[in-house]
């Protein structure tokens, strides 16, 4: 028979060693053992047995309470585990977003560099085609002026040609 010297009712701290979430009351009520009262009388009075009622209903409620307790613990614990693999996740994944950004800064690096000397290559490319565009119209202009003399020599040549035919043969 086991004995029970003080009622616990409180904030039901008190829990066995096996972790189960129940008080040593609430065992020995499960057990069927009987107590003894506050008062340290048998529980054969009425007024022992009402104590008895009362203690096995406290019991209950203060049993009930500590698993309530337990359950939200391992809940929480359940939920902080899964909020630290949610974090570990959301670091991974800022690493490797971080070593992306980089990777990407490096080839926009790169290629801002490459666009750099496309340009001055451009700029270059654009002064040559400027003298040629020159060069060329210079060109065309002595062609055109070529055409005007080789013109003018060439009527002039016909002119003497004429002039000689008639001064021989005409006069």
């Amino acid at each position: 028979m086991a004995s029970f010297d003080s009622l616990r009712l409180g904030d039901g701290d008190a829990e066995d060693d096996d972790g189960g979430g129940t008080s040593t009351a609430s065992s020995d009520i499960e057990s069927g053992e009987s107590f003894r009262t506050i008062g340290g009388s048998n529980g054969g009075s009425t007024a022992g047995g009402r104590d008895e009622t009362r203690r096995s209903l406290l019991g209950s409620a203060v049993e009930r309470a500590d698993r309530e307790r337990l359950a939200r613990l391992r809940d929480t614990g359940t939920t902080i585990s899964k909020v630290e693999g949610s974090l570990d996740r959301t670091a991974r994944a800022l690493a490797e977003t971080e070593l992306f950004g980089q990777l990407t800064s490096a080839q926009l690096l790169q290629q801002r560099e490459s666009f750099q000397r496309q340009r001055a290559q451009l700029a270059a490319t654009d002064e040559f085609l400027a003298r040629s565009k020159g060069i060329l119209k210079r060109m065309q202009h002595r062609i055109v002026t070529d055409k005007i003399v080789q013109t003018v020599i060439i009527l002039a040549e016909i002119l003497v040609i004429g002039a000689i035919v008639y001064v021989k043969y005409i006069v």
